[in-house]
């Protein structure tokens, strides 16, 4: 929404000359962007693996990933095809290909020889108009289409660059008209465009490209390291795998062969060759058996698809009913989006998936460090010229600073353009967002915000598999900022309540924390009546605080000192709240009141009735506003403050500032007074996530430490530290210590192999190493999982009902972490009269690390088992 309504005074130029450093110097503060996996999956619509019962695949380009130096082979081909056969001037031979020039998606105007970016609702993308290899301008693209929108019966007939062959034949055609342009040469658009169709389709057909690709595997094929193991994965699982491929069996066979091995076709249930796509999901041809011995077709009639053999033609619906795939889960492989995927989705309702070779390349890009910066500099810009606009047109100066940014955002929208390919950009991004309208409102009067010479520029939303960087939140909150900076608390007081009316949660101003107070729209709700929950149906007031919600029962008019029940009021932390349901009492609309359900984390419902429907719908509100807050230190461990402090002779604070040597220990840790920063800093780096050994808990009465800590990152080469040596002998006094690993021998020693390991006796000699074997976190949770499923299922026997309990591992699991807390505590308490030192750890010295010393110190300190203590130990390890 537009800043200047809620400003005081307008914008001077030296005022946005300060505005715009000021967020140039904040983006460069901007903490490091999450990376995106170029090897992830990327998800559109819902899909259950579990249903799917036969997979199918595309050969070229999906199974088998060819090299760039196909493009090039194809175009050589048919170049002297081209000159051969049609007589072109043999000095295009000379012309090399460029493999840079062009990307899938492009569509080719035939009759003005222009290659076009075209979104999907045939607008022409600015900057992305050539004629052979030169750039059309605005002028030029008005006089060929008379705008930059084409007719939908003119876009939608022009034809694509869709799969990865294609490539090098539109690489010919850009070549062949910028020579005749240059050399002033007269030609038909059609007929050159026919002779070279012509010329690709016979390096195919004739086998031209088949036999230069047999003849040098290793140059054309990739190996594509990984499809092996997956394609045994899918077999050993009991799915059904299956082909279909335009290419000869001959082709195909050989880089199978060559990928997977001579016994590929163990894997395969149906094998369909030379299938003709994408007549093979429209047309009506039969299925024809393949004779592999002698590559002839038999003229019988082909009944039913047998398993193992090889068919060549045929159609979708002939495969789906000889194959028996009806009615069956089927996930399909292409490269290609109609050749491969539209048809199969939207005749058979398979599960389609798009193979797309170039996605790794653009998310490399979009990792790196430019990419990244350009982007939210780009938003940032964007915002900036948005907000401010209006000042450059009531101030000549200021609207040159104005047009100064715009310049700069153009130029900065090219050059992140050229990260991906420095004329069409990226394969999956337009020049303008796919929507039907410009903008979209509830109401006109909402215009009324706005100048009527504003500019409006669309929000960058991220793609599926592009980083969340992709979205403006930073440079939103930089605006904020400088809106901020730049105006008075009171004023930005007006501009934060608009914002939350609008539904846009924000940061609230610099050196201010944010009251929990504001949130709360009503502190109290009077005479509510307790239908469900933890105690009996009764009458009492809802209290909402900053962080609990109290239920306090009116008080019993019998006055009778053994009724406790009404007297005992309740309180549920807002984060505890999992969902929060209102709706009216009654659905005649002249009833009065509501009903409030609470849904909770611990699967308790409570479940109140409220005389009126305002006050119930307010409280609602307040309290999914509570029970989402966001950023951590709003949390209630956060406000809390330990009342206090405990740190004996010999023990010091360290600081942590900006997380940077541990970006999972707290700001304040206490280390050993006689060990430097500089030894600790240096532990870090030796330990796995620089979780270094720090204090966990103190015995007074034995004056023993429990350290926690991570693996040593020993590794297959035994790797030592002298300085986290150094570090733990410094806790040793006269007697030895002891290290407690919450792995078991096995996992300790395959941490090894992975870089991790254990404290070795030849470099921790005055240590103890002691195994006490705990469940993964992970298997913990499963475990938890299960027994929470069998605590619900109200329909099973006593008898299964232990059994699943048992098969569930989770009292087994509880009892492991109670024995290895044992250990910990009866080695700080037992060990006689010496102190003796523990330092626990497992492998990333965090969940299982947390969970053994947090349940050690209950064990051995009575006030943690205190709701003050707990809260203290929670802040302590856990936060």
């Amino acid at each position: 929404m537009p800043i200047q309504r809620f400003c005081s005074r307008e914008a001077s130029a030296s005022r946005l000359r300060s505005i715009y450093e000021f967020a140039k110097k904040s983006l460069s503060n901007v903490d490091e962007f999450s990376r995106v996996d170029p090897r992830a999956v990327f998800v559109n619509n819902d899909l259950n693996l579990k249903r799917i019962e036969w997979y199918g695949f595309d050969y070229d380009y999906t199974l088998a990933v060819y090299t760039r130096d196909l493009n090039e082979l194809i175009y050589n081909l048919a170049i002297k095809r081209l000159i051969k056969d049609f007589h072109y001037p043999t000095i295009l031979q000379t012309i090399p290909y460029d493999k840079e020039f062009a990307i899938r998606g492009l569509h080719y105007d035939i009759q003005n020889c222009v290659l076009l970016k075209v979104d999907a609702f045939s607008q022409i993308q600015k900057g992305t108009a050539y004629r052979g290899k030169r750039a059309l301008d605005d002028a030029e693209i008005y006089s060929l289409y008379g705008g930059i929108t084409l007719p939908d019966d003119r876009g939608r007939g022009l034809p694509q660059l869709m799969d990865l062959f294609s490539l090098p034949f539109f690489g010919l055609v850009l070549t062949t008209v910028q020579y005749f342009d240059d050399h002033k040469i007269h030609f038909d658009p059609n007929s050159l465009y026919q002779d070279i169709a012509e010329c690709v389709k016979q390096v195919h057909v004739t086998g031209e490209m088949y036999k230069s690709v047999l003849s040098n595997m290793e140059k054309y094929v990739h190996k594509n390291p990984g499809l092996s193991e997956y394609l045994q994965r899918l077999h050993k699982s009991g799915k059904h795998l299956f082909m279909i491929t335009n290419s000869p069996f001959t082709f195909m066979n050989a880089g199978m062969t060559y990928m997977l091995g001579p016994d590929w076709r163990e894997l395969f249930t149906h094998v369909v060759v030379q299938a003709r796509k994408p007549d093979f999901f429209q047309g009506k041809t039969p299925f024809r058996l393949f004779n592999e011995t002698t590559g002839n077709l038999h003229y019988e009639k082909v009944q039913e698809l047998e398993p193992g053999k090889v068919y060549a033609g045929g159609n979708i619906g002939e495969f789906a009913s000889k194959a028996s795939l009806t009615g069956k889960g089927v996930l399909y492989f292409g490269d290609h989006i109609y050749t491969d995927l539209a048809d199969p989705m939207l005749r058979l309702g398979w599960h389609t998936a798009a193979i797309v070779p170039e996605l790794a390349r653009e998310i490399r890009a979009q990792n790196t460090d430019e990419y990244r910066r350009s982007i939210q500099w780009l938003e940032t810009l964007t915002n900036l010229i948005a907000n401010f606009q209006v000042d450059g047109r009531r101030n000549a100066e200021c609207g040159q600073i104005i047009n100064e940014w715009a310049e700069e955002r153009r130029k900065l929208r090219e050059n992140v353009k050229a990260i991906f390919n420095p004329r069409f950009g990226s394969m999956f991004r337009t020049y303008h967002n796919m929507t039907l309208s410009d903008f979209y409102t509830s109401r006109l009067p909402n215009l009324l915000k706005y100048d009527v010479d504003h500019s409006f520029f669309p929000r960058r939303n991220a793609l599926p598999h592009e980083s969340l960087n992709a979205v403006p939140t930073v440079s939103e909150n930089m605006i904020d900022e400088i809106n901020r900076k730049h105006s008075s608390q009171e004023l930005w007081s007006l501009l934060r309540r608009a914002q939350w009316a609008a539904g846009q949660q924000k940061i609230d101003p610099p050196r201010r924390r944010m009251e929990l107070v504001d949130a709360i729209e009503i502190p109290r709700v009077g005479n509510v009546f307790l239908r469900q929950g933890p105690r009996r149906e009764q009458r009492g007031s809802l209290i909402l605080m900053g962080h609990h919600m109290i239920f306090a029962p009116q008080a019993d008019s019998s006055n009778d000192p053994n009724n406790t029940a009404n007297k005992e009021e309740f309180c549920i932390l807002h984060r505890m709240i999992d969902r929060v349901v209102s709706e009216p009492r009654s659905r005649d609309p002249n009833s009065k009141g509501g009903i409030l359900t609470l849904k909770c984390k611990n699967f308790m419902i409570c479940v109140f009735e409220v005389l009126e429907l305002d006050e119930c719908m307010a409280a609602a509100r307040t309290i999914e506003t509570l029970s989402n807050l966001n950023g951590f230190s709003l949390d209630y461990p956060f406000f809390y403050r330990c009342p206090f402090t405990i740190l004996d002779d010999g023990w010091r604070h360290l600081m942590l500032k900006d997380f940077k040597v541990c970006a999972s220990y707290p700001e304040k840790v206490i280390v050993p007074r006689g060990i430097g920063d500089d030894y600790l800093r240096i532990s870090a780096t030796f330990r796995d996530g620089g979780r270094f050994p720090v204090l966990a808990y103190f015995h007074r009465h034995t004056k023993s430490p429990i350290f926690r800590c991570s693996q040593p990152l020993i590794g297959p080469t035994n790797r030592r530290c002298k300085e986290d040596e150094t570090i733990l002998n410094a806790l040793l006094s006269n007697a030895r210590g002891i290290i407690i690993d919450t792995r078991s021998k096995v996992n300790a020693q395959s941490a090894k192999a992975k870089g991790g390991g254990a404290e070795t006796q030849q470099c921790y000699s005055q240590w103890r190493y002691v195994t006490c074997g705990t469940p993964r976190i992970k298997d913990l949770h499963d475990s938890l999982a299960k027994m929470v499923d069998v605590s619900i299922d109200k329909s099973v026997s006593s008898d299964r009902w232990l059994s699943r309990l048992a098969s569930s591992s989770w009292l087994s699991s509880i009892a492991d972490y109670l024995n290895a807390a044992a250990n910990v505590a009866q080695c700080v308490a037992c060990e006689g009269t010496q102190e003796v030192p523990v330092v626990v750890h497992g492998g990333e010295g965090v969940d299982s690390t947390i969970l053994v010393t947090s349940l050690a110190q209950m064990i051995l300190d009575p006030d943690a088992r205190t709701i003050r203590g707990f809260q203290s130990l929670i802040q302590g390890q856990w936060i």
